[in-house]
């Protein structure tokens, strides 16, 4: 009878540990599968502190229009051609951060042409992310004070 009992605390408690496994291992499902919300998240608030501090430093100014007719490339004579920006991809970046940015495209606009083509060849350089654009197009705007 004594056998008896130890046997059933012994199951007793492997079903608790079992019980436990199964809760951590559905919190770390949880876990692993909100963190690219988190980091999406993280990134928005980080591009809004960016436009709230360029926004500080600079008056509003009023919106304007991104130009139909590509502007002459910037004259990159020391660059080779891979590092040339050219007007198609000026006019698809510029179109992009007016529409998803527009306060950081006002600052864009301060910029002169050389540092602009800079910021171009980091958004395409780096798969048409613009968060490594807007690092680029920030530090450029900083950086020229």
């Amino acid at each position: 009878m004594n056998n008896i009992n130890k046997d059933t605390s012994i199951s007793f408690f492997s079903k608790v540990e079992t019980g436990y496994k199964y809760l951590l291992s559905i919190a770390s499902l949880f876990f692993l599968f909100s963190l690219p919300l988190i980091a999406t998240e993280a990134e928005d608030d980080y591009l809004q502190a960016l436009e709230a501090e360029a926004n500080a430093i600079q008056p509003d100014s009023p919106k304007t229009d991104i130009p139909s007719k590509p502007e002459a490339p910037a004259n990159n004579k020391s660059g080779t051609e891979s590092q040339r920006v050219t007007s198609n991809q000026r006019i698809e970046f510029e179109r992009s951060l007016n529409q998803r940015l527009p306060k950081s495209y006002t600052t864009y606009l301060t910029l002169n042409d050389e540092n602009k083509s800079e910021v171009i060849r980091s958004y395409f350089s780096n798969s048409k992310q613009m968060h490594l654009a807007i690092r680029t197009l920030y530090k450029l705007h900083f950086n020229k004070k």
